[in-house]
């Protein structure tokens, strides 16, 4: 009855409502009995209908104050629904549609304007993929929270869609052996140029903790000393990550904790953990310019960390510089028969059916036998020099530009105050 009253902009008070629900749902009955009598070959007129009213759009006769749904007064509450990286880029959208439409007020938005709005996206050069899953996304959203909130009398949504594309692949998505050997490689490079520590301590163990866990590349930047601990399991030592939302965005909003393949300790990274104490391992939180809960320190490093290995020579845009290794644990996992519903929960992925979801989460120790199927990456320290790749080249140039223009500016400031 709500949703009757609303889609057609009528507005009444409780006691209406309760009254005329009780009406609707006795009216169901008599449509009940109707039926019954149909089916039983009687189709005389039915003396209960002739008493229903035709439904009249009328006038309002009072007044309505205009409500109004703005980005600016209504965001911040519908987004505490959302993770971090949602409210950002739906925010984005959202403000992108009041420009299209001149008006703060999405409230005017109607079916007509929204198809014109995805047609002007189009026209823009936007793919299928980021106006469905961006735009159209982030207005049905909203304007469902709206609705169920009384932000809005109206939903602009249905029956609108996309047709996505699928695009076009010239390759797999996960690193081949030779790229995940390389990166695995330079990761080992001593040290070099003015990279600060957490950055030095970025490249060499995010990709290596990315390739044996399948972990999403934030996940892992956002790694805190305490995140990390040693538990005893019958003979062995195994070092267990908690990967958690306190200490920073995750998509499935829970924790889990994932064990650490040996080789990884092998190499050091207990060490390491235990020199870098109980705070964050890869950024210094001294060190902030600005960042917030929608573009945290921690996804800055793993976008620093995707401009390295592009640098390195993995350049090829067919392949994503950090999800890659998702995809690459999947092809491990399967050659090495890892049980898929550990697998998944692993890397963190929801249970695939109600089923999995019975009997709690996956725990470390049922992880640890089939992290330990894993191959170890036979991937040993670069002794060659550095490559000069095309995009580090680019990198050197747009440096030396930078120190160029800053040079150039500092110039006509002292000249300006010399003459003054």
């Amino acid at each position: 009855m709500e949703r009757f009253l609303k889609e057609r902009g009528v507005v009444i008070d409780e006691a209406d409502l309760m009254t005329l629900t009780s009406a609707a749902a006795t009216a169901a009955l008599l449509a009940k009995e109707r039926l019954a009598r149909i089916a039983s070959s009687d189709y005389s007129d039915d003396p209960a209908a002739q008493r229903i009213p035709k439904w009249e759009e009328v006038e309002p006769k009072l007044r309505m104050p205009a409500r109004m749904l703005t980005v600016e007064e209504h965001f911040d509450a519908y987004g505490k629904t959302k993770a971090a990286s949602t409210r950002k880029k739906y925010r984005a959208c959202l403000s992108d549609l009041a420009r299209f439409l001149g008006t703060k007020d999405l409230g005017t938005l109607t079916t007509d304007r929204l198809v014109a709005c995805i047609e002007h996206l189009a026209k823009r050069g936007l793919d299928s993929v980021s106006i469905a899953h961006g735009h159209l996304s982030a207005v049905r959203s909203f304007f469902a929270w709206a609705i169920r909130n009384r932000k809005a009398s109206r939903n602009p949504t249905p029956g609108i869609g996309v047709d996505v594309a699928e695009k076009p692949r010239s390759r797999k998505p996960y690193f081949t052996d030779d790229e995940a050997r390389l990166i695995l490689s330079e990761a080992q490079r001593p040290a070099h140029g003015a990279a600060s520590e957490e950055l030095v301590a970025v490249r060499r163990w995010v990709p290596w903790i990315c390739a044996y866990t399948g972990a999403r590349v934030n996940e892992i930047t956002q790694l805190r000393g305490q995140d990390v601990s040693k538990h005893r399991l019958g003979a062995e030592d195994v070092w267990v990550i908690r990967i958690t939302p306190e200490a920073g965005p995750v998509k499935t909003r829970q924790a889990r904790e994932v064990p650490l393949h040996p080789h990884l300790i092998r190499q050091g990274f207990a060490r390491f953990v235990e020199k870098r104490g109980q705070g964050p391992l890869f950024y210094d939180p001294e060190r902030h310019r600005g960042g917030s809960d929608e573009n945290p320190q921690s996804r800055k490093v793993g976008d620093k960390l995707a401009e390295w290995v592009r640098k390195i020579g993995v350049d090829d845009p067919g392949v994503q510089p950090n999800h890659g290794w998702r995809h690459r644990f999947n092809v491990v996992a399967r050659r090495v028969r890892m049980v898929p519903e550990i697998r998944d929960a692993i890397k963190g992925h929801k249970p695939r059916t109600e089923g999995e979801e019975y009997g709690g989460d996956v725990e470390w120790d049922m992880m640890w036998p089939e992290i330990k199927r894993q191959p170890r990456y036979d991937a040993k320290p670069p002794t060659e020099p550095i490559v000069h790749t095309p995009a580090r080249a680019k990198t050197t140039s747009d440096r030396a530009a930078t120190r160029k223009r800053a040079k150039a500016k500092a110039d006509s400031e002292r000249a300006v105050a010399e003459d003054v």
